[in-house]
């Protein structure tokens, strides 16, 4: 199937819609690959973006929102260097037959032939629901169909106007609550700009947003990329394409169930909270905090023990033997995230102490 972008100035080979069902002469629609550094499939009504498919990494697209593997069935996409900029599409299953159509309304259907009904029966389409539309929510928001609204700012963001945002108009999208660190210290005139105090975010199945540039290296590189450059917002890794990053604007971001990759966005330090991926501190300070805990109700039940009224102590043990347990499944939890091992030691010499001490004071109340 020849189609895609050419190497000569101005040669594009696309799919053209019909102006209406009935009407074979060339509609407002069109679909084909943009004039991108990463291969992507676009549908167009004349010249405005209406739905793209996120970058190819060598298995499907992945900014394609969730279907089954028999809905779209193509496994391979090959750009050859004919100076004609062909592409070539191939299935898993060459005894069936296949074709696209671009309808007279802007869908992008995959049709297949059924010998037992001895008819086209249609597959995967695009778009499909009202997220599928390029820019929905605006930038630095994203597109949930199984939300209501549909639009959410990202976490760290806020609608630039609320009047408009509320009544369902999310064109304008969303701005940064607080500026990132490097930014502050680029206005201040300082030397900085790497942004050591700023996180990420981490968006789980996410379609990734417009115009990612591509670069080399593994993840931990990837976000290191990032973070040391101040224009840098967000970035991804994926296997096959490795690393993403995006400047500017976050544009087009939609949630998936199934498919989709992990997108980190770039937020200030003190946006921090659970779902910020950034370093071991913020862990290491979880980990402490809930340390300290444990400590707290180590001598609490310490001076519940040395209490001479003995009856208060067998009413309290068991609430407080609780919230130790609960305390240390918490410390164990934290401990996997840091792997720390010198707070490992000290979680298994703390637990060996209360364990001894409960065992003694349950003993000594009977």
């Amino acid at each position: 199937m020849p189609i895609g972008t050419g190497v000569r100035p101005g040669e594009n080979v696309k799919l053209t819609s019909w102006k209406s069902p009935s009407d074979p002469s060339p509609g407002r629609y069109s679909a084909g690959f943009g004039t991108l550094t990463l291969p992507e499939i676009f549908i167009w009504d004349n010249d405005t973006t209406v739905w793209r498919s996120g970058p190819w990494n060598g298995q499907r697209f992945i900014g394609s929102r969730d279907v089954e593997s028999a809905d779209l069935s193509m496994y391979e996409l090959t750009f050859s260097n004919d100076n004609q900029g062909s592409v070539s599409l191939s299935f898993d299953n060459d005894t069936l037959m296949y074709h696209f159509v671009l309808d007279s309304q802007g869908t992008l259907l995959q049709r297949s032939w059924s010998s037992a009904n001895q008819d086209w029966t249609v597959g995967y389409n695009v778009p499909s629901t009202k997220c599928d539309v390029y820019g929905k929510c605006g930038q630095f928001a994203s597109c949930n169909p199984r939300k209501n609204p549909l639009c959410e700012c990202i976490q760290g963001f806020e609608p630039k106007n609320d009047t408009e945002w509320n009544k369902g108009d999310w064109t304008n999208g969303c701005k940064r609550r607080v500026p990132l660190q490097c930014e502050r210290e680029n206005s201040n005139g300082g030397r900085g700009g790497g942004g050591e105090g700023d996180g990420f975010l981490r968006l789980r199945k996410t379609k990734v947003p417009f115009s990612p540039q591509r670069s080399e290296g593994n993840e931990n590189e990837c976000r290191r990329s990032c973070l040391q450059n101040c224009s840098c917002t967000a970035y991804a890794y994926d296997t096959g394409l490795r690393c993403f990053l995006w400047s500017g604007s976050l544009l087009d971001m939609q949630k998936f169930s199934r498919n989709g990759v992990d997108l980190y966005v770039r937020l200030a330090g003190s946006e921090f909270g659970k779902y910020i991926y950034n370093s071991h501190s913020f862990h290491s300070f979880r980990y402490a905090f809930s340390l300290r805990s444990i400590w707290v109700s180590f001598f609490l039940l310490k001076s519940l023990a040395d209490t001479p009224n003995s009856r208060p102590i067998i009413i309290s043990i068991p609430v407080i033997g609780a919230a130790f347990i609960l305390a240390v499944c918490i410390l164990l939890a934290l401990r996997q995230i840091t792997g720390r091992r010198e707070n490992e030691r000290n979680a298994k010499l703390l637990f060996e102490r209360m364990v001894a001490l409960t065992s003694g004071d349950l003993t000594g109340s009977n």
